[in-house]
Formats: C-alpha cells, sequence, structure tokens
C-alpha cells in the first residue's frame, strides 16, 4: 500500500493536485503528527456521519451540521490523538517482543487491536453520540447499550480483523491511522446507524402517547365540566323551587290551604259563647295538623259541637 499510495511514478495517483496535497500532508505528519492525525480524523469523521444521515433519510432532507460537527470534534479530538499512540504503543511492543515485519507481529496486533481497542472506541463512540449528540438520558443510552452493543461488536469483529491484517501487513505505522480512518468513512455510517436507527420508532411513539395522553386530559376535563353543569343546573332548580314554594307560602289565599296544612281563614264572625271559641281553636288546631281529620279527631270535634249545642240549646253545628 505504500508504494500504491507513491505520487511520484505512473499511475491513477500521478497528478499535480494529489502530489501536492500529498507532499502537504507528509511534510505536516512529520512536523507535528499529533495535530495533523487530529486534523484528518475530524475530517473524516464529519464526512463519514453526513454520509450516515444520507442514508438514513433515503437522500431526503437537509443534513444535520450539528451533528456533523460534533462528530468531526469526536474524530479530531479522541480518535486523533488516541489513534496516534494506539499504533505506535503496537509498533513498540512488537517490536520489543522481536516480532517485527513477520506474521506473529501482524496476528498480535490484530487481536490486541480488537480485544482491547474495538470495544472501546465503539463503546465511547456510543456514549458520546447517545448522550452528546442525541442527547439521550442515562436510561435511554443503558437500554440502548444493552441492546445494541452486542450486535454491534459483532458486526465489527466480522469486518475489522481482515482490514486491520492487511493494514498492519502493508501499511507503514504513520499512515496506519490514515489507512483506518478512510475505512472509518464507511464504519461512521454503520455505527451512527446501529446509534439512531430506533430513534425514529421512539420519536413516532412519544409523540403518539403524548397526543394519546393529551386526548384523555381532554375527555376528563369535558366530564368535569359536565359534571359541574349538571350539579348547577340542580342547584338553580332546587332555589327556583324553594322560592316559588317561599312566595305560595307568603301568599296565603293563593293555594289549597287545606292539601297543605295551612291555617283556615281568620275573617269569620265572632265567636257566639265560650264554647264556640273552643270549638274554633280545635278546628283550626286540627286543620293545621293534616289535611284529612282522623276518627279520633271528628270524635273530638263532636264533643265540641256537643258542648256548643248544650251551651246554646240549639242543633248540632257539626
Amino acid at each position: 500500500m505504500a508504494a500504491a499510495l507513491t505520487v511520484s511514478g505512473a499511475g491513477p495517483f500521478n497528478r499535480a493536485w494529489f502530489s501536492r496535497a500529498w507532499n502537504a500532508y507528509e511534510t505536516q505528519l512529520r512536523k507535528r503528527p499529533v495535530l495533523t492525525q487530529a486534523m484528518s480524523s475530524a475530517l473524516l469523521w464529519g464526512v463519514g456521519d453526513g454520509m450516515a444521515q444520507r442514508i438514513e433519510r433515503g437522500g431526503r432532507g437537509d443534513v444535520d451540521a450539528r451533528r456533523v460537527a460534533m462528530t468531526a470534534a469526536f474524530g479530531g479530538a479522541l480518535i486523533g490523538p488516541a489513534g496516534h499512540c494506539w499504533y505506535q504503543l503496537l509498533e513498540h511492543l512488537v517490536l520489543k517482543l522481536g516480532l517485527a515485519c513477520s506474521t506473529k507481529s501482524m496476528l498480535l496486533k490484530v487481536a490486541v487491536d480488537n480485544l482491547l481497542y474495538s470495544p472501546c472506541y465503539v463503546f465511547v463512540f456510543f456514549a458520546y453520540g447517545c448522550l452528546a449528540i442525541d442527547g439521550l438520558s442515562r436510561e435511554a443510552f443503558t437500554a440502548k447499550l444493552r441492546s445494541e452493543f452486542v450486535p454491534t461488536m459483532l458486526a465489527e469483529a466480522l469486518v475489522w480483523p481482515p482490514y486491520m491484517a492487511a493494514v498492519f501487513s502493508r501499511v507503514p505505522v504513520q499512515h496506519q491511522l490514515l489507512a483506518v480512518n478512510i475505512a472509518t468513512l464507511f464504519d461512521v455510517c454503520f455505527l451512527s446507524w446501529a446509534r439512531t436507527r430506533n430513534g425514529e420508532a421512539e420519536s413516532t411513539a412519544a409523540t403518539a402517547t403524548a397526543a394519546a395522553e393529551g386526548a384523555a386530559r381532554e375527555a376528563a376535563d369535558a366530564r368535569e365540566r359536565q359534571r359541574q353543569g349538571k350539579r348547577s343546573g340542580a342547584g338553580k332548580r332546587r332555589v327556583q323551587e324553594a322560592e316559588a314554594s317561599g312566595a305560595g307560602s307568603a301568599s296565603g289565599g293563593g293555594g289549597d290551604w287545606l292539601s297543605y296544612g295551612a291555617q283556615a281563614p281568620q275573617d269569620q264572625p265572632p265567636p257566639r259563647s265560650a264554647a264556640e271559641a273552643r270549638r274554633r281553636e280545635l278546628a283550626a288546631c286540627l286543620w293545621d295538623a293534616t289535611p284529612q281529620p282522623s276518627l279520633g279527631h271528628r270524635a273530638l270535634m263532636a264533643a265540641s259541637a256537643t258542648c256548643n249545642s248544650t251551651g246554646n240549646g240549639g242543633g248540632i253545628f257539626w
């Protein structure tokens, strides 16, 4: 691959613009290796997330610039410096073990890279993407990590080991991170899709749940208003009935005074004797107590009438 990247000979890369860009990159890589790796990582990770968004949305809609910028920041601030140090550390390890430029060194690098670096890299990207970019809660992030981390790692384990074997065998150590970042263009698409593939369904479900809760609250409010209206109407009717009853009682002779136990009119002539006065008083008490005199009441009234006839020497009044 190092020969393929040579720009001085013939071939598809023998172009003036690419030659100048590549030479400038090599110069900066020698002078400022960490900064150069960080900038190239930021560029490739941002492009990769933009590609992921286009894939997620089926090529429709605008690209979320904030998400692209934050993904590029992740690549530049973490992947660039960490990747540079990691591949230098792997090279130092195989040299110390005396396995340089051998199949054993390549297999050792692939094994350590996939067992240590890859899980940490996927976990950190999930955490950063879910919490910082997508704004999920810790509970939602934990649930997504439980459901998506293992399948994502299995997919990564199927793709990366063969590619990393080629990188460790063919690419100089100073260019290994660049080779990995070029492949990361597609890996970022996959990781972004894995991180957000349930986001639209969750958002739709949350919207539907909120709409259902709002409809339920409106229905409950309507029922409460209806109950209050019924109570208010019943109260008004009771007040009107009480007012009508009070008006009838105050008017006195407008209704049936026998039916409501009202007292008999007081416009009778003066009693002619003490017995008649007692009879009127007893009759008034009886009419006020019940509209239909019982047998005992009639006996008392008869006795009163007898007393009246005895006192006057005349006929029976009742």
